[in-house]
């Protein structure tokens, strides 16, 4: 059964040594590992270069990373500088009148938006009755 067995692995292709003793097996052996060397320097060889890519990748990653972070970083640096500078020349150009309240004798324009509207909405508006929208009723 064990030489069927063999003749079938020698007709697969499959590597077989018949050793007969000791000192003949020993000798086998390191034939094997004399055979075996180059597949194995081949396989380092091409680990080796595979780690490598991957160093590169990673600090190509990190590099880039790094400089986004940078750029953005330097840009929100320089956004904060310029308006400190604008706070700055604003408070300057308004000076002490902004600084101080306003006196009840002089009356302040009330800013445009809240003006009462002149013209035709103005006057529409009027008529309309002030009655609470109900949901789904048209405008």
């Amino acid at each position: 059964m064990q030489l069927a067995y063999c003749d079938e692995r020698k007709k697969d292709g499959h590597l077989y040594y018949d050793a007969t003793s000791d000192p003949d097996l020993e000798l086998k052996v390191e034939r094997l590992r004399n055979e075996l060397a180059e597949p194995r320097r081949a396989f380092n060889l091409w680990q080796n270069k595979v780690l490598r890519a991957f160093a590169v990748v990673f600090v190509l990653l990190v590099l880039i990373g790094g400089s986004v972070w940078w750029f953005g970083f330097r840009q929100h640096h320089e956004i904060q500088e310029i308006s400190a500078e604008a706070r700055h020349i604003t408070r300057e150009k308004i000076g002490p009148s902004c600084s101080s309240p306003p006196s009840a004798s002089i009356r302040q324009p009330s800013p445009r938006w809240q003006r009462p509207r002149a013209g035709r909405n103005a006057s529409a508006s009027a008529k309309r009755p002030n009655r609470p929208m109900l949901a789904g009723s048209p405008a």
